[in-house]
């Protein structure tokens, strides 16, 4: 259930890191607003794992 949740976590934020480094490379740039995309990623996170514990006994085996 919080293995979801840190995979999503991580992934976002090496999402954020690679296109940071895209941009980086351009001639305009602009510092990434990190502000918003923590909590959003955090936040996913949670929403998952809150999904897969209310989803989870649906499945269980009897």
């Amino acid at each position: 259930m919080l293995r979801y949740s840190l995979l999503v976590t991580h992934y976002s934020f090496q999402r954020l890191m690679l296109r940071t480094k895209v941009s980086r490379t351009a001639v305009d740039f602009q510092a990434p607003d990190y502000t918003a995309v923590f909590p959003a990623a955090l936040l996913t996170g949670l929403l998952i794992s809150f999904l897969d514990i209310l989803i989870s006994p649906l499945f269980a085996r009897r």
